[in-house]
């Protein structure tokens, strides 16, 4: 639901019911990964998409149902030989939806289990942390340049180290998306069905308080499991992860090298038995970072009901900031429909309503896939542990937007801002010429830095989802950019020129010590070859390559081509560091 922050969020605030319908797994080819979201409101308002047309029509009437009974559905979709068609669901795969209904003015659905840790009176984590550039001091441009560089106008002063501060625009930073019966059976799993059977009826309401403090990230607990077919009592599943292939440009950073990506900490399959009795433990036995007092009765006024969890969730999420949303999909038909937010540094609200050492797991494994940028489903014990009776968490995180940043101000620089806009990106123009780098030339753009940019490059900052395009080829700016550019573990480095102009750049960044398995990185000439032209041919061009190199596709025609569509598993030897 976090990917519908934006539209989410005033109808909370304005006291208006809604249900989500939310893609908690995918298996096989579908339109949208975990963390798509369809919302209704009650006046039959609809807003997002989780099929892209497939099943919205039957999603749209199980919203109206779990609004009208209150209760949270889960509902899953696959096609059959006889009735693939019967809800929609045609492009041959499974699709796992969880509907949750949200009624600000109503009771809570979920009892109280006390405060999830921390002492009373704790301030409620604020909707800005971690939040996009655009919240950041302004940017000033050197006053002096280096020897041979030229006069670089502007303000004295370098960029600060936290990044720039948005252009004279205005234009807004974009934000950075039951099991049925109640008896702890699985979903309905009939083939094309639309039909959806309720959970948690009869749960008294209750308030509780919610605010707590955790403790730093996990150490590593496991690995990615294999795809969910069944989430029902007994299975043992691991993490279907909705963020892209690992290894590529994706959410999941690999080390500066490009060499491979990390494991994810703390986020994985149930562990094996000789760890069964220790609740949280990790793989090396060091155990979970204690939640202090989570789940046990405590004192203070934040309500860690449902509502207030995804009230928070969706102003951190729509502010830009970096949580996750952590809630119960399968499971003891009393833990159905809890949350539990827990923010980038370790605080959090709300419950699983579950024992304390639920609620630490749970942090954890959050806390761990929020490091690793990935929306996924995990299952651990309902005692804490990793081998008691299952329970399935669907884990949903929201980060900032990734930086593009674009270095020249030139026709093609106005043009891929518009793009790199559309593929929700907080963009950046940079060049050290003032009389061409103005908002007015730029008006998409969230940023305009008058700077030199390997200057700007060294102070703002960077990480390992940003996207840097060099279109200046001018090699007395490319190559103390590029120089520094290609030492950085960001997702992507291009520039742009003719061939000629690539072969001289490479023998300049030789010379000036610039090593082979950096050069390798450099994407140049810029783009892929779609015969571009204009500058929005040119743009397009580019943008489909950082595509390409996300979601490791070939960039070639689909058209008789016998590779899969959708690009979920990682390839090898592609671009290392990831988005």
């Amino acid at each position: 639901m976090l990917e519908l922050a934006t539209e989410l969020r005033p109808w909370i605030r304005a006291g208006r019911a809604c249900a989500v319908a939310t893609v908690v797994s995918v298996t096989g080819s579908a339109p949208r990964q975990p963390g798509a979201a369809l919302a209704v409101a009650e006046d039959g308002t609809a807003v997002g998409s989780v099929s892209g047309g497939c099943v919205e029509g039957t999603l749209y009437e199980l919203c109206l149902r779990a609004l009208a009974d209150g209760r949270t559905l889960r509902e899953r979709f696959h096609p059959s030989d006889e009735d693939a068609f019967a809800a929609g669901l045609t492009c041959g795969g499974t699709m796992e939806v969880l509907i949750t209904p949200i009624d600000p003015a109503g009771p809570a659905v979920r009892p109280s289990a006390g405060v999830v840790g921390g002492a009373a009176g704790l301030p409620a984590p604020s909707a800005a942390d971690d939040g996009p550039p655009s919240a950041r001091p302004p940017v000033a441009a050197p006053a002096d340049a280096p020897s041979g560089e030229g006069a670089a106008p502007g303000p004295a002063g370098l960029p600060d180290q936290r990044g720039p501060a948005p252009a004279a625009t205005g234009a807004p930073s974009p934000s950075a998306p039951a099991r049925g019966d109640g008896t702890g059976g699985g979903p309905s799993d009939r083939p094309g069905s639309a039909g959806a059977r309720s959970a948690g009826a009869g749960v008294p309401s209750a308030p509780a308080p919610g605010a707590w403090t955790g403790a730093g990230s996990p150490k590593g607990r496991g690995s990615a499991g294999a795809d969910v077919t069944d989430t029902g009592a007994g299975a043992t599943t691991g993490r279907e992860d909705g963020a892209g292939p690992p290894g590529r440009l994706g959410p999941v950073a690999a080390d500066a090298t490009g060499a491979g990506v990390p494991s994810v900490p703390g986020a994985g399959s149930r562990g094996s038995a000789d760890r069964c009795g220790s609740a949280g433990a990790d793989s090396v036995g060091a155990g979970v970072p204690s939640v202090p007092g989570a789940g046990g009765a405590g004192s203070g006024g934040s309500d860690g009901t449902p509502v207030a969890v995804y009230a928070e969730a969706l102003d951190t999420a729509a502010a830009g900031g970096a949580a996750a949303l952590v809630r119960v999909v399968d499971g003891p038909a009393e833990l159905l429909g809890a949350a539990l937010l827990v923010h980038a540094d370790g605080r959090g609200r709300g419950t699983l309503g579950g024992p304390p050492a639920l609620d630490r797991t749970a942090a954890a494994e959050a806390r761990a896939l929020l490091d690793a940028g990935r929306t996924a489903t995990v299952t651990v014990g309902a005692d804490g542990s990793l081998c008691g009776a299952p329970v399935t968490l669907f884990v949903e995180t929201s980060l900032p937007a990734p930086r593009m940043i674009v270095f020249g101000a030139v026709d093609f620089a106005a043009a891929l801002v518009t793009v790199g806009k559309f593929l929700g990106y907080h963009v950046t123009v940079c060049d050290a010429r003032p009389v061409f780098t103005t908002a007015a030339r730029f008006p998409d753009a969230d940023e305009v830095v008058v700077a030199w940019p390997h200057r700007y490059l060294a102070a703002t900052r960077t990480d390992a989802r940003t996207v840097l395009c060099v279109l200046t080829h001018d090699a007395k700016f490319d190559i103390p950019l590029l120089t520094h550019a290609l030492t950085l573990p960001v997702a992507y480095v291009g520039a742009m020129g003719s061939r000629r102009t690539h072969l001289d750049r490479i023998r300049r960044l030789r010379a000036a010590g610039v090593g082979e398995g950096a050069i390798d990185r450099l994407r140049s000439p810029i783009g892929l070859d779609l015969g571009a032209r204009t500058p929005q041919e040119t743009a397009l061009s580019i943008a489909a390559e950082i595509v390409a190199e996300r979601r490791g596709g070939s960039g070639a025609a689909l058209t008789g081509a016998r590779v899969p569509i959708h690009h979920d598993e990682p390839l090898t030897g592609r671009l290392g560091p990831v988005a």
